[in-house]
């Protein structure tokens, strides 16, 4: 990860002392980012059908720029606490 940041390794054990504060700050940027996509999305929509609509397309177009973004987030959800925000 830190080669394909550019980045030494311990840099980023600076940052993130451990691998469950790494994985808590990526989840929530991710999650972060997603929910972002939603709300503007939202904010454009219409009501009833239109929203459903401007949701699945902004999903979509999110999975299909950061295809790694909606995998993580899938697998942490799998993994259920403590690694998934309740």
């Amino acid at each position: 990860m830190a080669a394909a940041l550019d980045i030494r390794k311990q840099t980023i054990l600076y940052w993130f002392p451990t691998k469950e504060l790494l994985l808590e700050a990526v989840i929530e940027r991710s999650a972060g980012e997603l929910s972002a996509a939603l709300e503007r999305a939202l904010a454009g929509a219409g009501d009833g059908w239109a929203r459903v609509d401007a949701v699945v397309r902004s999903v979509f177009r999110v999975a299909a720029r950061r295809p790694e973004l909606l995998a993580l987030l899938r697998e942490v959800s799998r993994l259920g606490p403590p690694a998934a925000p309740t």
